[in-house]
């Protein structure tokens, strides 16, 4: 941990950033089925150690278990309203081969039987009848550099649960503002040390009740007993000091101490058969009371018990790793909504919608000067993964879809963002397919005040006339001739007549 702090990737997580990460993971996040499935309450931390546990048993090495992206933000930085919309979670595993990928998506699809509601007969549900019925969406690639999986788990409101299983990939990031990684191994572990001790406690306390139970109905006193020093003529101080107060209840929260000091007492009072019949009710009720009582405690132990984990968390070591390079450099533009990357060339098509979404949400470049040329690499970069315009609308769709929920109002803003940044930084598109893909957005923004019943003003649709290109050419003739007959040519040149034939 020592060589960790010294590196300028890593850094340890405070109290509070701690406390954060323990409420993301025991969050109960619903998972939406389609049609009559039922809806499933999954905390993060139990599929995680269900996912682990079971690719393990099918021999694949797991590394690591790390939070990433936005939420990983949010547990870093609160105080600057960070709000995040997928829990990320990245599996760090081996996978030598093909065979692999198939392994894990059964292994998801066997987790989720687990955490259907009780009275659902599993043995007819099959592992593609659970993809059909929960999974929102499926990637796997294995190139030579690249080498991961995805299954996303649905969720209505836009909270999905994304397990990434990535044996290898070239690049991690987009931004330094999404680039952390908490490193979740530790805290799993503080979990299930967790879990150990409730479940032995809670078993220190049934064995409790159980011999608070036996001793209750222990049988009825001897008839003979020896002599003692008591005062027989005070059975009122003795109840006292048998119950323990006025209340008739002990003080003492263990119900064998309660029988062992009730059956001493017992034994050292002399009595006929009537007054053994007495003692006998005076050890057996508070006996009963004791046990009671301890019963009574049990749910409330088991509660303290389950906190204590939560309180442990302080004093747990958690690291988080900044992909960027530098986390605090990374921490100051997450703190500030500071925009910046590097090596803009390797971010993929995807990159300049999230460039979008941050403008957006009011985050600004870190330089004004450098983000002109990261501007111009994302159009490059999104025109070249999605050269036709359907392409084109088909994923900005989808990322309005995944990224928006609740948010609607946002979404012409959002663009005409991204329209303006396409207008301002295209360059490598012919001048038709740039106004396609300009129009194209133009039009899904226009659609989008139409779902919310907005009436645009002037001030919020800019209406653009593009002439045609030959309309700059001065030599052009605006008159249309007909393809349908040959053209007629009329050129000047000097009438002759021939006087003889009249002919010209």
């Amino acid at each position: 941990m020592t060589e960790l702090s010294t590196d300028r990737r890593f850094h340890s997580l405070t109290q509070e950033q701690v406390q954060t990460l323990d409420q993301v993971l025991t969050e109960v996040i619903p998972i939406h089925g389609r049609g009559n499935f039922p809806t499933l309450e999954v905390k993060p931390k139990d599929i995680i150690h269900m996912v682990r546990n079971k690719l393990t048993e099918k021999d694949i090495k797991v590394r690591d278990v790390r939070l990433n992206g936005s939420t990983a933000s949010h547990v870093l930085v609160k105080e600057n309203g960070t709000s995040y919309k997928d829990l990320d979670i990245i599996f760090g595993v081996e996978l030598p081969k093909q065979e692999d990928f198939q392994i894990i998506k059964d292994v998801v699809l066997r987790c989720l039987l687990d955490f259907l509601p009780k009275g659902v007969n599993k043995d007819k549900i099959t592992a593609l009848t659970m993809k059909e019925a929960y999974v929102q969406k499926m990637v796997k690639v294995f190139t030579e550099h690249d080498r991961w999986s995805l299954i996303s788990l649905s969720n209505n409101s836009g909270k999905n649960v994304e397990l990434k299983f990535v044996n290898s990939l070239r690049r991690q990031f987009e931004f330094s503002v999404d680039s952390f990684q908490i490193i979740l191994d530790r805290m799993l572990e503080s979990y299930l040390e967790a879990e150990r001790r409730q479940g032995y406690q809670h078993g220190r306390l049934e064995d409790r009740a159980s011999v608070g139970q036996r001793t209750s109905q222990l049988p009825a006193a001897p008839a003979e007993f020896p002599s003692t020093s008591l005062d027989l003529d005070k059975p009122q101080s003795l109840d006292k000091d048998l119950v323990g107060g006025k209340d008739g209840v002990s003080s003492s929260g263990d119900s064998s101490v309660c029988a062992e000091e009730a059956l001493e007492l017992a034994v050292e009072v002399p009595e006929s058969v009537e007054q053994r019949l007495e003692s006998d009710l005076q050890v057996a009720e508070p006996v009963a009371q004791c046990a009671k009582l301890q019963m009574e405690a049990a749910p409330h132990n088991q509660e303290t018990e389950a906190t204590v984990p939560t309180r442990d968390l302080p004093a747990i070591t958690v690291v988080a790793e900044s992909m960027y390079g530098d986390f605090e450099q990374a921490m100051d533009h997450l703190r500030y909504r500071l925009i910046a990357t590097r090596n803009p060339e390797e971010i993929r098509g995807g990159g300049l919608l999230k460039y979008s979404n941050l403008l957006v949400r009011e985050f600004k470049p870190a330089s004004e000067t450098e983000i002109k040329t990261l501007e111009r690499y994302m159009c490059s970069r999104f025109f070249i993964d999605f050269p036709d315009v359907n392409e084109q609308q088909r994923k900005i769709e989808s990322y309005l879809r995944n990224h928006f929920i609740g948010e609607e109002k946002s979404k012409y803003d959002y663009l005409m963002t991204l329209r303006r940044v396409v207008n301002e930084s295209t360059v490598c598109l012919m001048g038709h397919e740039r106004r396609q893909t300009l129009n194209m957005i133009t039009v899904l923004a226009l659609k989008v005040l139409g779902e919310q019943n907005i009436i645009p003003n002037t001030t919020n649709v800019t209406c653009y006339y593009q002439p045609a290109p030959y309309m700059a050419d001065h030599s052009f003739n605006n008159y249309y001739i007909a393809h349908g007959q040959p053209p007629l040519f009329y050129q000047p040149y000097p009438l002759h007549i021939h006087m003889q034939t009249g002919l010209v």
